[in-house]
């Protein structure tokens, strides 16, 4: 079995934010777990606005940058992998 585990770091200027989450489903096959990442999860986030890089064995880093109203760089990254359970 087969689970997708998402690490989202988020930066607002010198405040700096760590987390992770795992998907709720779990793949029986590995494909399929990365068939569901390539395909529909790039997509989701390439329609929010994040720019999105392929990871070898199965996994997706997804980038996007923005300016606050107070001036600072918000720095939003998910790492998004498939881990064996």
């Amino acid at each position: 079995m087969y689970k997708i585990v998402y690490s989202r770091k988020e930066t607002d200027g010198i405040q700096s934010i760590e987390d992770v989450h795992v998907y709720p489903h779990q793949f029986r096959l590995k494909k399929d777990a990365v068939h569901y990442v390539r395909k529909i999860i790039q997509n989701i986030y390439r329609e929010e606005g994040y720019a999105t890089e392929l990871i070898a064995k199965g996994g997706l880093s997804c980038l996007k940058t923005e300016i606050s109203p107070m001036g600072n760089r918000i720095e939003r990254e998910f790492t998004i992998e498939v881990k064996k359970v």
